[in-house]
């Protein structure tokens, strides 16, 4: 929404009366939204994309500095926060990647042998700064942690013996990334969700006591008519 409404703004400037420093924050808005972040938005959503893609965006926010400076900085702190894929077990979603090369997939599968990077506990990849992230690819992320990634998905990693040119004629490879092509890799359902039952309990209640029973009277409603069908209308509650 931040997005479309300043690019509006810098359309219809002259319908605008802004300040020099004003019209200045709006381009430089502008400009990172379109070398940056409308390319990086609607390619977000692709799993078996997700750890390459995080680890593209930073080095293009690195070298965004050449460009603004102080954007690049402030975007690479509040990112690197959330490094939820370039970590051992959800960078082997790049297996299944077909964007990634032979030759990088085949430094990953040699990768499977090595240790965890992340230390006991930590559960993301954290960068001092980004010098961290240049030149690397997705394969200096994978480790033999990596195997839970087909634990955690009942997934066989038998393809794994194989050559990397070999695996799109593999049917056990093929039948995989279908089902790894399918799992959500963003949480906009949840923040939509999340969204719905605030504006919900907010008609109802403006007391945090009274919410809460709200959410428990409509998971057990959900419990006792889980779908719209008349016979289970029917049921008495």
């Amino acid at each position: 929404m931040k997005a479309i409404y300043s690019l509006k703004i810098y359309l219809f400037t002259g319908q605008f009366e802004l300040s020099e420093s004003e019209l200045k924050g709006i381009c430089d808005v502008c400009v990172f939204i379109v070398k940056v972040y409308t390319k990086t938005r609607f390619t977000s959503t692709r799993s078996v994309k997700a750890p390459q893609h995080d680890i593209e965006f930073l080095q293009i926010l690195s070298n965004y500095r050449k460009i603004d400076p102080v954007i690049s900085v402030a975007t690479l702190s509040n990112l690197t926060s959330h490094l939820w894929y370039p970590i051992p077990e959800a960078a082997a979603f790049s297996f299944f990647d077909r964007d990634i090369s032979v030759e990088c997939k085949r430094k990953m599968v040699t990768a499977l042998s090595e240790e965890n990077p992340l230390e006991d506990g930590e559960k993301k990849t954290k960068l001092r700064s980004a010098e961290d992230i240049s030149g690397k690819d997705v394969s200096n992320f994978i480790s033999c942690s990596s195997y839970r990634f087909f634990e955690r998905f009942h997934l066989s990693s038998n393809f794994l013996k194989e050559d990397p040119s070999t695996w799109l004629a593999n049917p056990q490879y093929l039948k995989n990334r279908e089902i790894v092509k399918k799992i959500k890799v963003v949480n906009d359902t949840a923040e939509r969700g999340v969204k719905l039952f605030e504006e919900y309990s907010q008609k109802l209640t403006k007391s945090d006591e009274e919410r809460q029973p709200i959410l428990q009277v409509v998971s057990d409603y959900r419990k006792a008519f889980p779908n719209v069908k008349k016979s289970t209308l029917r049921k008495k509650l």
